[in-house]
């Protein structure tokens, strides 16, 4: 139904969008002679770059105020490493696979958010990146939704008081306020089930994420201001080449 469709692509959007619009690739780079490594989190690194591309991606305009720029660069990284940390663990679950159909399902419902092909093609253009770097994107997209399918929602129960408490006290006043037909709950209750499985869903995601970031080797640098690029501490280049060597460098495309 329409109601879950729209509450579904609402409630995910903060954590799970992530993956597809910022899927760090060589395409989707500002052209900034020197970059800036914006934080180190784990064994890679989000850039300054990859910052600014995310802030285009999704059409948001850079603030006059310095302040709030800062601001704004800061929100936007500390969802980056959420990212990161997201799909780090999606390649420690194994049996997640994806299938050309499941690609090209994808796919086609991203094109139908414009009037066509030539729509779709100028929305790569604007935000700087190949057809081929954006499919690497869309198919971690897709990994990411079968790793919370598989980790958090087996779990997840909707009782039948949370489906009534629903049904009072959001829907009925939404609907009325948008003037429109109050249905009976038995022909809405399956939708309000999975609109909460949904919500509670994302919810575990979002406790799993604060937990794992509490015990990640995560480092800040964005205020950091670089003698020289990358500008990585001196303390993580020590620690790196005294443990197996993991190259430091952005997420590659799957």
């Amino acid at each position: 139904m329409e109601l879950l469709s729209q509450h579904r692509s609402s409630i995910l959007s903060g954590l799970l969008a992530l993956v597809l619009a910022c899927g760090t690739v060589s395409g989707a780079r500002t052209q900034d002679p020197v970059d800036r490594v914006a934080a180190v989190v784990e064994d890679s690194i989000v850039t300054y770059s990859e910052i600014l591309w995310l802030i285009r991606y999704r059409g948001f305009r850079l603030p006059d105020d310095p302040a709030e720029v800062a601001s704004l660069c800061q929100e936007v990284l500390s969802q980056l490493i959420n990212q990161k940390l997201i799909t780090r663990e999606t390649l420690r679950t194994p049996f997640i696979n994806v299938t050309d159909n499941e690609l090209e399902n994808y796919l086609t419902l991203y094109k139908q958010r414009f009037p066509g092909e030539e729509g779709y093609r100028a929305k790569l253009a604007e935000i700087g990146i190949g057809e081929e770097d954006f499919l690497s994107m869309i198919r971690r997209q897709i990994i990411v939704n079968k790793f919370i399918e598989l980790r958090f929602e087996p779990f997840i129960i909707v009782l039948p008081a949370e489906i009534d408490a629903y049904y009072k006290d959001e829907l009925i006043p939404e609907l009325q306020l948008n003037n429109q037909p109050v249905p009976e709950l038995p022909i809405v209750e399956e939708t309000i089930r999975q609109i909460l499985s949904v919500r509670k869903t994302t919810q575990e995601l979002e406790r799993w994420v604060r937990a794992t970031r509490d015990t990640a080797r995560v480092q800040l640098l964005l205020d950091r201001e670089p003698s020289r690029a990358p500008n990585l501490p001196a303390e993580f280049l020590e620690e790196s080449n005294s443990r197996p060597a993991v190259p430091i460098q952005p997420t590659a495309p799957q």
